[in-house]
């Protein structure tokens, strides 16, 4: 007999999700492997940006948006957690973006404005506009602290039953009775089925059972300004400056980006931000707003996430066991964690995908894996 019906290893934002959609499908018997804290390492890190926008940069369908924006909005009730509203746009700084940003727009459903410079200039005044070419605006975006986002859902999903074990994973193999033993640092477990999510360190994971996933961690970062004064910007993603930008409520401003492009270590990972991304916020935040001319850096650190080939998340079944993914969020965790969850859900209980499986497929590439570019989520 089993310990638990479902193991999942992982508890950030993704492992919190898959616990909260199966326990709402039925499944009690569940339990969370998390060796720190949740929402301790990517997922706490992240600067949690729920924008239309990032669906067209990575495709998602606009039934999963609504999905997604739904999801946060319902945790949001009775609970802690805030959502913080506003416009969201996507600039382009040349022909080139522009080209790219109009065909965006004809090809989306979802509801959006494509405005000039000059017109994007008149509705955000903090912002320098004088080599913006064009941008998407798309109204009721939001923003929510991705800590409390993440035990938000970890909470629910513990009132249905859902236990949450504070035990560093070491391996996984799977058993000829059909079930997956989990040893952890104290014991072994073993269930019917095992969701790895576990970020970057998922592919070190699944090697123990002779898996290779197309998936390499890789470095985002993030900076706190103040600039001593009040500096209204909304929601934005730069891709020409590499940036993405918002004012937080205690007024100072988040500025993301610096994605690295080499592949890391997960065991040797600092979380401290790099030298070169410091710099680069340094030089291009006057580009941004005059206001930010003085500013002064409050705050920075680096999240370790983890890239695929086409930016979407691996989410199925990886061994006939019943070993699953949920990872490779490419920083995107916090917004495509609600939909992978939800299909976690379908797959182990047999029901009929709500979305297309097949886009989140952890076998849909031919490439080998060392093949593939790092690509950051906010390129072109």
């Amino acid at each position: 007999m089993n310990d638990f019906e479902v193991i999942i290893i992982g508890g950030g934002v993704a492992g919190a999700s898959c616990a909260y959609h199966l326990t709402a499908a039925g499944i009690e018997d569940v339990a969370v492997f998390e060796k720190d804290q949740p929402a301790s390492k990517a997922s706490g890190r992240a600067a949690g940006f729920i924008t239309p926008d990032q669906f067209l940069s990575t495709g998602t369908h606009p039934d999963e948006h609504k999905y997604i924006i739904r999801f946060w909005e319902e945790m949001a009730q009775d609970s802690k957690l805030d959502l913080h509203y506003g416009d969201a746009y996507t600039l382009a700084r040349d022909a080139t973006s522009v080209t790219y940003l109009e065909q965006l727009h004809e090809e989306t459903t979802i509801e959006s404005h494509l405005l000039t410079g000059d017109e994007i200039g008149d509705r955000v005044p903090a912002l320098i506009t004088d080599d913006i070419e064009a941008g998407f605006m798309f109204e009721n975006g939001f923003s929510l602290d991705p800590y409390t986002a993440t035990v938000t859902v970890l909470e629910d999903a513990i009132c249905e039953g859902a236990d949450v074990l504070s035990e560093s994973v070491e391996s996984i193999d799977t058993l000829a009775s059909g079930s997956t033993r989990v040893t952890t640092s104290e014991r072994s477990y073993t269930a019917s089925a095992v969701i790895v999510a576990a970020g970057a360190w998922s592919k070190s994971l699944v090697s123990d059972i002779n898996v290779s996933l197309p998936l390499k961690p890789r470095v985002s970062q993030i900076a706190m300004l103040d600039p001593g004064q009040t500096v209204e910007l909304p929601l934005i993603n730069d891709p020409d400056l590499e940036l993405y930008y918002r004012s937080e409520v205690n007024g100072e401003i988040l500025i993301g980006g610096g994605t690295g492009k080499t592949e890391l270590n997960p065991e040797t990972f600092s979380s401290t931000a790099r030298e070169e991304f410091i710099q680069e916020v340094a030089e291009k935040a006057p580009q941004i707003s005059d206001q930010l001319q003085e500013s002064q850096m409050t705050g920075k650190w680096g999240g370790l996430c983890s890239a695929t080939p086409d930016r979407h998340p691996l989410v199925g079944e990886i061994h006939s066991n019943g070993v699953y993914v949920c990872c490779g969020f490419n920083g995107e965790g916090i917004m495509y964690s609600a939909v992978a969850g939800h299909l976690i859900a379908e797959l182990l209980t047999g029901a009929t995908p709500t979305f297309d499986a097949d886009i989140f497929a952890p076998d849909r590439f031919e490439t080998p894996e060392e093949d593939f570019e790092i690509r950051s989520a906010i390129e072109w």
